[in-house]
């Protein structure tokens, strides 16, 4: 049976708080710990390098874990698996973002973007779009399917699995360096 692998990116430097989700941010000084643990994780799960599919969000945190893990030869980067784009509030605080939208998002951020970013249903969409595709691929060739990427993708994912629907997607946690296995 094909397989998608999704794997959330390890703890980044950024203080609680922030939004980051387009920008490449640097990654915690535990980043070879928490990488080794992914590594391992997969070896466990059988998953080798060899012959595997691997797309990866564009951003360093996304990449630097996928070549930890022995992946670096074949990832394939697609825009699709990047975080929600949190647009003018990328890298404020949120306690100091002065923008009026900021309260019209958080009483329905599902819909509502952020000032020149994406809402959650935005995210959805994109990243629905990249599931169907590699479902497609998959269950045309076999194989599995890693991803390395982001919390907001796994989300996406949980709903587009109908775990969750779009306003459940927030309940769904996601720790630093989870894997996620969808079978297709």
């Amino acid at each position: 049976m094909a397989r998608l692998i999704l794997i959330r990116h390890t703890s980044v430097a950024i203080p609680r708080g922030v939004c980051y989700g387009q920008s490449d941010v640097p990654l915690a000084d535990s980043f070879a710990e928490e990488a080794l643990c992914v590594r391992q994780e997969l070896e466990s799960l059988g998953l080798t390098p060899e012959g595997m599919r691997v797309y990866s969000s564009p951003m360093s945190r996304c990449i630097r874990l996928a070549e930890f893990c022995g992946y670096g030869d074949h990832i394939q980067r697609d825009n699709r698996l990047m975080e929600l784009n949190f647009g003018q509030w990328e890298l404020q605080a949120f306690d100091a973002i002065e923008d009026p939208r900021l309260e019209e998002w958080y009483r329905d951020y599902i819909y509502t973007a952020p000032t020149g970013g994406e809402s959650f249903a935005e995210q959805y969409e994109r990243v629905a779009s990249f599931l169907e595709e590699k479902r497609t691929e998959a269950l045309s060739t076999g194989g599995n399917i890693l991803a390395f990427t982001h919390s907001g993708v796994l989300r996406s994912a949980a709903v587009w699995q109908g775990r969750y629907s779009l306003e459940q997607a927030f309940d769904y946690a996601c720790s630093y360096g989870q894997i996620e296995v969808i079978p297709l």
